[in-house]
């Protein structure tokens, strides 16, 4: 994204060419693009996702941008759009999985039940362990309504920032078992463990704006002898804040003047 910036009311342009390469491409030649009508300058922000050409602008590749106006031209030093772009991961659903298995897994279960469940973030593939089974996985992640630009920060000079969403999430929880006791045991201790981490894990990160949970039980017979089993399937639903965390690599571009004065800055991320 660049900021175009000038006093003059005639024609403005704007030119990008390759570092140490002649000829450039022309992103802009028109008139003023700002209201100077009894109003000082204005920035006037211009983004450029690779004009002229099918595809982004490269990221090992130096460009220059020209800006001229009736006032004068001034150009950039050479400048690569972007040498690293890092997501820094959204923590809370494998947090939330991993207390729920920690809380399974440390379980005190009744005498009579034979064995302890296996607890996994996906159902097996390649063959099905001993029941009884508990899966765990998100589901849904849907944001909340906002208004428009509400939430979007964008990188101001220090190549990271971060972009908030109010955001509602489901993790569903499937359990399988031999027995209707083993079934109703396994859903209430789910149920448990999940709304006693809602005070202590969520509440803490802002994860808790809002929290539900269901829970429905059936069972699977087959037609020959083989034998069924009886499964719960309950849904963990919350509200909370997703942050998507930005760190880039590349110069800012703080804007271009036609008074042959240019504020550039290069911080690393």
């Amino acid at each position: 994204m660049l900021t175009l910036m000038s006093g003059a009311t005639d024609a403005w342009s704007l030119t990008r060419s390759v570092s140490g390469v002649s000829g450039a491409v022309t992103l802009y030649d028109g008139p003023c693009l700002a209201n100077l009508v009894n109003a000082p300058p204005q920035p006037i922000p211009f983004p450029d996702a690779g004009i002229g050409s099918n595809q982004p602008l490269s990221q090992t590749t130096a460009y220059v941008y020209t800006f001229t106006t009736s006032n004068g031209s001034v150009s950039t030093p050479p400048i690569v759009p972007a040498v690293q772009l890092t997501l820094l991961p959204d923590v809370i659903v494998n947090l939330v999985m991993k207390s729920l298995q920690a809380g399974l897994q440390a379980l005190r279960v009744p005498a009579g039940f034979q064995n302890k469940p296996t607890i996994q973030h996906a159902m097996p593939i390649n063959k099905t362990p001993p029941l009884p089974i508990i899966s765990i996985n998100q589901d849904l992640m849907q944001q909340d309504q906002s208004e428009i630009g509400a939430g979007v920060n964008p990188d101001q000079w220090n190549n990271q920032y971060s972009v908030p969403a109010t955001v509602h999430r489901r993790i569903s929880v499937f359990i399988a078992t031999t027995s209707v006791e083993e079934r109703a045991f396994y859903r209430d201790a789910v149920i448990s463990i999940w709304r006693t981490m809602l005070g202590p894990l969520l509440h803490p990160l802002g994860q808790d704006l809002s929290q539900r949970f269901q829970a429905t039980d059936n069972q699977v017979t087959k037609p020959d002898d083989s034998p069924g089993f009886y499964y719960s399937e309950i849904g963990l639903e919350f509200t909370g804040v997703f942050l998507a965390h930005v760190v880039t690599d590349y110069p800012v571009i703080e804007g271009f003047t036609t008074d042959f004065s240019f504020d550039w800055t290069s911080e690393s991320g």
